[in-house]
């Protein structure tokens, strides 16, 4: 293997590990919307806390950083279009992620947490169950599907 070939390696590694996290926290969040229990709340919204701090934020390093290798080795050019929109995308993805969602999770994870192993709270539930919320995790969980498409339809291209 040369040296391309391992930036390739993690590259794809990075990108399994973005798809993990969103399947990981699309999947709690799912049955996060299902929970009647505050424990089990806390346990789904700690979950997707990791997943997305931990795991995608890796995943990001890793397609970005090797990534930006790859153009070079490969001799593909920042101008071109899949890439200018892959790293957009990303960039985006990743704003709204953090700077939207983590929010709302960390604000449900307190009340959770202040609940102890009772019900859920009518003020929890109304944000977990918040359509805002659930819209803008699901145009992230398609801006991904839009990247991988990218990565995978763009680069052989004529």
């Amino acid at each position: 293997m040369d040296t391309t070939d391992w930036y390739l390696f993690f590259h794809i590694a990075g990108a399994f590990l973005l798809l993990a996290a969103t399947g990981a926290t699309t999947g709690a969040g799912i049955a996060l919307g299902q929970t009647t229990n505050a424990a089990t709340a806390v346990t789904l919204l700690r979950m997707m806390r990791t997943s997305e701090r931990v795991v995608r934020s890796l995943g990001l390093l890793l397609v970005i950083g090797f990534g930006s290798m790859l153009v070079g080795a490969t001799g593909h050019s920042w101008g071109e279009a899949w890439i200018s929109a892959t790293l957009t995308i990303l960039i985006v993805a990743v704003a709204v992620d953090h700077g939207y969602l983590m929010r709302q999770l960390r604000g449900s994870l307190d009340i959770a947490e202040s609940l102890g192993s009772g019900p859920i709270s009518p003020e929890l539930e109304a944000r977990m169950r918040n359509p805002v919320t659930g819209i803008v995790g699901l145009a992230l969980d398609l801006s991904f599907l839009v990247v991988l498409w990218l990565m995978i339809a763009r680069p052989g291209a004529a």
